[in-house]
């Protein structure tokens, strides 16, 4: 009786531990993951300015600032395998320090050519560790808290995007644009060496699965695969596509790269829109829209984990098509900040729900490939979505294009309406 009350106990206390989100590498890889893209938005909006300092013309300053997102765009599907094949941890110390490199040597550049070198290692470098550092976090949180998990490690991306800009800015303005590059670069380094410190590694956790008979089964690592052919194929070193991207993933990152291009959009041309129409102090639009974000991001992931993915992607597709409207068509401040609230729990409730659901979909040694392929998307859409709004900004206005985007985001709520009706067709036979 009493061993029975032991085992009991044990067991509930197992249980618990298994559920505990904030253990010592989440916060880790949280506090790290926020370090990451500080430095990432300390140099941002002072690329195109450094490079026209070092003797490009304004055209070909935009041209090194958007490769970024092309290299990004080509590297992003091999980041995924690379993740999953390799260490998380070891291509997240590596990626790291090779962003801390090419960021000093932005730094160091004395010409246009250099630039360009460093720029496309940037890219590469940033690409792999956006995804293994998700990866790798999606890792260490329990798999029924994972909408919440990736809702509270967001909020530091949008903590670095409220400080970043304006702390490389007053170094910029105090000590030159140099300053800026190295001392990103060597926050990079620094981050790149505190990894070593992250309290988990891989192997304890797989042996931890084995043990309680995780990997069992189509779970388990084996040299022989058996494809949907029937066919087998020998090892693990053969690459196919569903190594790079994952088909059942797709139809979600196309839902999250609305959202990356809505944000791509706003970036671009929401302080041209305020000049336009002589609205003063339009970057509070990005202020409000931060704090609004953080406290989105605290309980958006707590909703996925409890009711699932409609019932916060329905409501996000719909308030991120009133934001876009309500931006398109306002004439004064106070309409600009109700949309950036508005757009707020569209964005940070849809966004991290996503990913969630993209990681939960498949098994956990593929996480990577899952976040590369939801990157992916991203990536498209915040490439993309600038482009297309230009053209039509400069044919029909912004009203026009502000209201195009709250079209685009009513037709995809009716292709995710479809989809769900087909899923559910098919689960009733």
């Amino acid at each position: 009786m009493n061993e029975d009350i032991i085992l009991s106990q044990k067991a509930k206390v197992s249980t618990a531990n298994e559920d505990k989100l904030w253990t010592a590498p989440y916060v880790t890889l949280i506090s790290l993951g926020t370090f990451i893209s500080i430095s990432f938005y300390m140099v941002m909006p002072l690329l195109a300015k450094y490079a026209v300092e070092r003797g490009a013309t304004i055209p070909a300053a935009g041209v090194i600032t958007g490769m970024f997102s092309i290299v990004a765009l080509f590297v992003r599907p091999f980041s995924g395998i690379i993740s999953d094949r390799i260490s998380k941890k070891r291509v997240f110390i590596a990626a790291t320090a090779l962003i801390g490199f090419s960021l000093i040597g932005y730094g160091l550049s004395t010409g246009i050519a250099s630039l360009v070198v460093f720029r496309i290692f940037h890219a590469a470098a940033f690409s792999v560790n956006g995804t293994v550092n998700l990866a790798l976090v999606a890792q260490i949180i329990p798999r029924k808290r994972m909408g919440e998990g990736i809702g509270y490690f967001g909020l530091g991306h949008i903590i670095a995007t409220a400080s970043g800009p304006a702390l490389g800015l007053y170094i910029g303005e105090r000590y030159g644009l140099s300053a800026v590059f190295l001392i990103a670069g060597t926050i990079m380094l620094s981050v790149s060496l505190m990894m070593f410190m992250l309290p988990y590694t891989e192997q304890k956790r797989k042996r931890a699965e084995t043990s309680k008979g995780e990997t069992t089964g189509k779970d388990r690592t084996d040299t022989r695969v058996t494809d949907r052919t029937g066919l087998r194929i020998t090892g693990r070193t053969g690459l196919r596509i569903s190594d790079i991207i994952a088909a059942q993933v797709l139809p979600l990152a196309f839902f999250g790269s609305v959202f990356s291009m809505f944000n791509g959009v706003i970036g671009s041309y929401l302080v041209l829109l305020g000049e336009e129409r002589g609205i003063a102090n339009i970057s509070l639009y990005f202020t409000v829209n931060a704090v609004a974000l953080i406290l989105v991001r605290v309980t958006a992931g707590r909703v996925y984990d409890r009711y699932g993915m409609s019932a916060v992607l329905i409501p996000a597709f719909m308030l991120a098509a009133v934001a876009a409207f309500f931006i398109g068509f306002a004439k004064a401040l106070p309409i600009i900040l109700v949309a950036s609230v508005i757009k707020a729990f569209a964005q940070g409730s849809a966004q991290p729900t996503i990913q969630a659901e993209c990681i939960r979909m498949l098994p956990e040694k593929k996480s990577g490939v899952a976040t590369s392929t939801y990157y992916l998307g991203a990536d498209i859409g915040q490439g993309i979505g600038p482009m297309l709004a230009g053209v039509i900004a400069s044919a029909w206005g912004y009203e026009v294009m502000f209201s195009t985007c709250a079209g685009i985001f009513l037709v995809t709520l009716l292709l995710y309406c479809g989809r769900l009706y087909m899923r559910s067709r098919v689960s009733r036979g």
